[in-house]
């Protein structure tokens, strides 16, 4: 009797590195992110607050959206973001961050202004890279690759809960599969 054909082979199965268990299970298989994803960009968020200019402000504005993106540039974007940030009044923003529904405050862009500069709180920078994540992983892997390399990034250790700074790499099965 004739032997069947062998059936699709099996999708291989990673195992996670020492580096990849320091950074936790980031998203869930639904595709949802997890409070370690949150927490993680929590702290990115955090720096750019902290150290991009102006420093240490309440929420990021579009400048430090502009530095973000340039510094942190794909080769291929699907998104021109460096040059949607790059102009800080841009009467499309606030707009933009309604309808994805993230957070975000409008600030004076200098002492004594009214406010109209729009920035993104933790919350809204959160879900504004969740979604571009959860969108385009393969490209926010690179980009998230990129800045974890070239920043200090602080998050709650998963042992204790007290801020450890995380490796400087990360693995692109963290994030989610393509959609």
């Amino acid at each position: 009797m004739p032997t069947p054909p062998p059936g699709p082979a099996p999708a291989p199965q990673w195992e996670a590195s020492p580096v990849d268990l320091k950074w936790g299970v980031l998203f869930k298989a639904d595709g949802n992110p997890t409070e370690r994803w949150i927490k993680i960009l929590g702290g990115l968020g955090q720096h750019l607050m902290d150290e991009f200019r102006p420093e240490n402000t309440l929420v990021i504005t579009p400048g430090k959206m502009a530095a973000f993106y340039s510094l942190h540039k794909l080769e291929q974007e699907i998104f021109p973001f460096t040059e949607i940030f790059r102009h800080p009044h841009n009467a499309t923003l606030p707009d933009l961050y309604q309808r994805l529904a993230c957070e975000y405050f409008l600030v004076p862009s200098e002492p004594n202004a009214h406010p109209t500069l729009p920035g993104l709180t933790l919350a809204g920078w959160t879900h504004w890279v969740t979604l571009f994540t959860q969108a385009y992983p393969h490209e926010e892997a690179q980009r998230l690759a990129k800045a974890v390399t070239a920043l200090p990034i602080n998050a709650p250790s998963l042992l204790d809960g007290k801020p450890e700074r995380l490796p400087k790499q990360i693995s692109r099965h963290l994030l989610p599969p393509a959609p």
